[in-house]
C-alpha cells in the first residue's frame, strides 16, 4: 500500500487534521495571488507583538510598524485586538494609514467614543466587583484591566490552583447577571456589559472595503471566531500551536513579519506592473 494521499479540506491536512504550515514566503505568494480586493486583518498580542508576562511590558516586533505602514497603502490593512482602543495608541503607536479597532471590535479610530445606556453602566459595575474579587481569590500576580465595555481578568502570573478555583467561582457569578458577556482567553478572562467580537469587525471590514478575500492572522480564542467565519476564498492563519479552525499555521511573531515583508514586495511590484501596463 502507498503512502496515504493528502486531501485539503478548508487547508487542514486530512491525515493529522491540523492546519497547513506553510513557510512565510509561501503564504505571502497565495494571499498575493488573489486578483480581487483583499483585506488584511491582524491581532496584535502573539501575532505582531511576543507574548509577556505582564500586558505593559508588550513591544512590537522591530520593522513590524515600517511593514504594516508601507503594507497598507498598497491594500486596506487593519488590526483588530482585544486591547482598548487607548492601550493600543499609547503602546504601539500603529501609522495612520492602518486602521485601528480595538475591544474586540467595539472601539476604532473611526469610532473611538463607547456610550453605554444606564442598564450597561449598572452592569459593568457589577462586572467590576466580580472581577475584582476573582482577582484576590486568585492572589498575588492576578489583576484587573478596565476597558470602557468590559472588565479582563489577568491570571498569567498568578498561581494556577488558586487562579482556577477563582475562575469556577466568576463564571458562577457572571451566568446569575443577566446580558453579561464573556470571552476566555489565554490565561485571561473578559467580561463584558456589550456583545461585540471580531468576526463581527472583520464583517465590517468586508462590506466597506468591497473585499472578496479577508486574510486573518491570529492566535488566541478569540480569534477562533474570525476563522470560523471565513469562507472558501478567505486566508485564516493560526499564530503558535493550539486546537484551530484556521486554514494556515505559522509558528510565531517572527514569521508573521517574515509573510508581511514578503507579501509587502510582491503586492508593490504588481502595483508598479498595473501602472506601467497602457
Amino acid at each position: 500500500m502507498g503512502p496515504p494521499v493528502l486531501v485539503l479540506s478548508r487547508g487542514h491536512d486530512q491525515v493529522t487534521g491540523l492546519p497547513i504550515s506553510i513557510p512565510p514566503r509561501e503564504l505571502a505568494s497565495l494571499i498575493a495571488a488573489h486578483d480581487q480586493m483583499q483585506v488584511i486583518g491582524l491581532d496584535v498580542d502573539g501575532v505582531l507583538a511576543p507574548i509577556v508576562e505582564h500586558a505593559d511590558l508588550a513591544q512590537l516586533l522591530p520593522g513590524i510598524s515600517e511593514v504594516l505602514q508601507e503594507l497598507a497603502v498598497l491594500t486596506p490593512t487593519a488590526v483588530i485586538s482585544g486591547r482598548a482602543l487607548g492601550d493600543l495608541d499609547r503602546l504601539y503607536r500603529f501609522p495612520q494609514q492602518v486602521e485601528v479597532i480595538g475591544s474586540h471590535g467595539l472601539e476604532s479610530r473611526l469610532h473611538p467614543d463607547v456610550q453605554l445606556n444606564p442598564e450597561e453602566e449598572d452592569l459593568l459595575r457589577q462586572l467590576r466587583i466580580v472581577a475584582q474579587q476573582a482577582a484576590e481569590q486568585a492572589g498575588s500576580g492576578a489583576w484587573c484591566e478596565h476597558k470602557p465595555a468590559s472588565v479582563v481578568l489577568h491570571t498569567r502570573r498568578a498561581s494556577p490552583q488558586s487562579s482556577e478555583v477563582a475562575i469556577t467561582v466568576l463564571l458562577e457569578q457572571v451566568a446569575a447577571l443577566q446580558g453579561a458577556h464573556l470571552k476566555r482567553g489565554h490565561e485571561v478572562v473578559e467580561l463584558m456589559a456589550r456583545p461585540t467580537s471580531k468576526a463581527a469587525a472583520m464583517a465590517d471590514l468586508r462590506e466597506r472595503h468591497g473585499a472578496h478575500c479577508m486574510v486573518f492572522f491570529g492566535d488566541d480564542l478569540t480569534d477562533e471566531e474570525v476563522f470560523e467565519t471565513f469562507g472558501a476564498n478567505d486566508i485564516s492563519v493560526r499564530i503558535g500551536d493550539g486546537h484551530t479552525s484556521a486554514r494556515y499555521h505559522l509558528t510565531d511573531p517572527v514569521e508573521v513579519y517574515e509573510t508581511l515583508c514578503h507579501l509587502r514586495e510582491l503586492l508593490s511590484t504588481q502595483s508598479s506592473t498595473y501602472q506601467s501596463e497602457p
